[in-house]
């Protein structure tokens, strides 16, 4: 009887499905991680709903393959499919840990070439002129981001009290991964007149876009 509880527990174990499985392992993994990379994760997992539900004993290379293959149908980066190796490469590596009889075929994906999927333009200097010109609240924001590096929602982020204006630098309290967090960046003398004519509230942009995260 014991011993037929013991395979029956086994198997049971056995037929975990991979949305069970990353269920289990996320509020685990989450304790050491950022709330952006939990909503990374949460994205990434989306793009494999298709075999979510499959028991994670019957899931082979090429399924995990697919998974990839209808990303690049889709049109979407390789970063993305990047961050899909990357979940079920930590889900796999988790149900090994865990004794799931499983391989951890994600090691094996092929991502294809690295395309950017965006052709990126840098500002030439009339550009730039024509932002210093325009002298609006939305051109004042781009000609902080030229100047800083910083991403939107860092900028948008940024509070009064982030900015040393004596010294002139801000530091990043608010980045999209811990490593960028407590970044100190020098502020141009060029944009400091609109530093200062921003400082008077708490945030420098006082729009619900702040919220960003």
């Amino acid at each position: 009887m014991r011993r037929h509880l013991v395979i029956l527990k086994r198997m049971q174990r056995n037929i975990i499905t991979l949305r069970q499985l990353f269920n289990e392992w996320l509020p685990i993994h989450s304790r050491s991680v950022s709330k952006s990379a939990i909503k990374s994760y949460h994205i990434a997992f989306k793009h494999i709903s298709n075999i979510a539900d499959m028991p994670i004993t019957d899931i082979h290379f090429q399924h995990l393959q697919n998974v990839i293959n209808s990303m690049h149908v889709k049109g979407l980066s390789y970063s993305s499919c990047k961050k899909v190796r990357t979940l079920l490469n930590q889900l796999f590596n988790y149900a090994i840990i865990q004794d799931y009889p499983i391989t951890n075929y994600a090691l094996h994906l092929n991502l294809g070439p690295n395309v950017p999927t965006i052709r990126r333009r840098v500002f030439t200097r009339q550009q730039i002129n024509k932002l210093w010109a325009i002298d609006t609240s939305y051109s004042r924001m781009i000609l902080i981001l030229l100047y800083t590096g910083l991403r939107i929602s860092e900028l948008l982020n940024l509070r009064k009290q982030d900015i040393n204006r004596r010294s002139s630098y801000l530091i990043v309290r608010h980045a999209k991964t811990k490593a960028g967090e407590g970044r100190i960046i020098p502020i141009h003398h060029r944009i400091m007149p609109i530093i200062e004519q921003l400082h008077t509230s708490d945030y420098l942009f006082t729009y619900q876009l702040h919220l960003i995260p």
